[in-house]
């Protein structure tokens, strides 16, 4: 019997145990299969990790360090993830997804986005899902993403849905997939997902190669093509720009958006609404707008309108809207769509909205509300992940798990006395990934953002890549 049929001597065996990988007790590992052997979409980074050592490795990391730190990549965006932590830094290992794999992603993200698109559009106008109950009202009246301003503002004819949407995605230990997490109002990651993937390229560009990565430059030109043919004008050049509220510099990531697509880069200060369109404020004279590109939250996107008396916003740009004077992406009603607590009646929604089962089912959650979930998170609430039924921003995220005898008592009587606020959520026990130490290469639990939008056919396109985010926790 030849040694390449023997599972104790394998080759594929031997790459994983040559740089000391193994899996985390029972702790599905994305790049090895269950007899320990090495997956082939796997295969060449082993290789290279074999061949280069841990020298080579640790060219690697201080190569990727500089050149994150020359071009600005030292930060971490605050609304990538609800609690950013200090020192985050870019791994040369990538996240690598077997074509079968990503077919089933790809297929999944698409019909999220139309069933998504499909919701919105039916919220904000004959809102059959509410009337037919087919989830609580109080998620959506309570929700601040919910702009009752908006009624009747509906995608199509001249307004933008849901623009660009982010997914969160992640497989647990059975193999199971599921979106952890939806974004559509403004969704970071995706300037820092392009910047990462040239970083790594440029650090280990033989073996992209040799993975056949494809490429997501495509993506981006789909992108920009759609938002200029959103534009409510028959301009030959539509002036398409990127709104940004925040104090970063040229270097972030909606700067180096702004810089990839060859758009202006504004914030809320530089435009005005005059007779019903949107012009930026430049030394020469007002120049009008046709399409704003917002990575700011829509509540906030009018002054006037808004129910926050400190926004920043353009003031009249939602009347500008309804006459079509200008297209905003996305949809400035959409925060609400994030909400955790239409999680557990999304399966029902897409059967009505869609006529379809849905492909890739959110993480197992529990509206508290129903006096039946309450009590299920009550008994089971050391193993939930409890977070609030509507804005992100109401209740800090908690983990059973992680807290002692009093805290959970508090917690549970937290909930008990506002249940229709809160979710419980399965805790997954989510796979791991090949990720690089200064000691070597250890497993990591790791969640995909991907990102896709629905074109002017509503066919949904999907970037072929990601932002892959990895617990740093041992």
């Amino acid at each position: 019997m030849s040694s390449k049929t023997v599972v104790g001597t394998s080759p594929e065996r031997d790459l994983a145990s040559a740089v000391g990988y193994a899996t985390q007790g029972q702790v599905r590992d994305e790049a090895l299969n269950l007899d320990g052997t090495v997956a082939p979409e796997w295969l060449d980074l082993f290789e290279a990790l074999n061949r280069h050592g841990k020298e080579g490795l640790s060219a690697w990391r201080q190569s990727v360090a500089r050149i994150s730190r020359e071009r600005g990549l030292a930060y971490r965006p605050g609304s990538i993830d609800e609690s950013p932590e200090e020192g985050w830094t870019l791994d040369p290992l990538p996240l690598v997804v077997s074509p079968e794999r990503w077919a089933g992603l790809e297929a999944g993200v698409a019909q999220r986005t139309r069933l998504f698109s499909a919701f919105l559009a039916d919220l904000y106008g004959p809102r059959r899902t509410l009337k037919e109950r087919l989830f609580p009202a109080e998620i959506l009246l309570s929700h601040r993403g919910f702009l009752r301003a908006l009624h009747n503002l509906t995608p199509g004819d001249g307004i933008i849905g849901l623009g660009l949407s982010a997914y969160d995605v992640a497989r647990d230990s059975a193999g199971q997939t599921f979106v952890v997490n939806d974004r559509f109002d403004a969704p970071f990651g995706l300037g820092l997902a392009l910047e990462n993937r040239s970083v790594v390229n440029k650090v280990l560009p033989q073996l992209f190669g040799r993975c056949g990565v494809r490429r997501i430059g495509q993506f981006f030109m789909d992108w920009f093509d759609y938002l200029g043919r959103c534009a409510p004008t028959d301009s030959q050049a539509p002036q398409v720009v990127i709104l940004d509220a925040s104090e970063q510099g040229e270097d972030s990531e909606v700067g180096f958006l702004a810089n990839y697509c060859g758009i202006s880069r504004v914030h809320p200060s530089d435009l005005t609404v005059r007779d019903g369109r949107v012009w930026i404020k430049a030394l020469n004279g007002l120049v009008p707008v046709d399409v704003i590109w917002k990575t700011m939250p829509g509540r906030d996107l009018d002054s006037l309108e808004s129910e926050n008396s400190m926004a920043r916003g353009i003031a009249g740009v939602f009347e500008s809207i309804r006459g079509r004077g200008v297209a905003v992406a996305s949809h400035p009603g959409c925060e609400v769509l994030q909400a955790p607590g239409f999680y557990p009646y999304l399966s029902k929604i897409c059967r009505v909205l869609l006529g379809e089962d849905l492909l890739i089912p959110p993480v197992a959650t529990w509206w508290c509300g129903e006096p039946g979930a309450l009590a299920h998170v009550s008994e089971n609430l050391q193993s939930m992940v409890i977070k609030p039924a509507g804005h992100h921003s109401d209740f800090r995220t908690r983990y059973g798990s992680r807290l002692s005898s009093s805290e959970l008592e508090e917690l549970k009587a937290q909930i008990t006395a506002n249940p229709t606020k809160f979710v419980g959520q399965e805790e997954l026990q989510v796979s791991t990934i090949p990720t690089s130490r200064p000691g070597g290469v250890v497993p990591r639990g790791a969640v995909l953002r991907m990102f896709g939008f629905l074109d002017q056919n509503d066919d949904a396109q999907i970037m072929p890549g990601g932002l892959a985010r990895v617990s740093t926790a041992d």
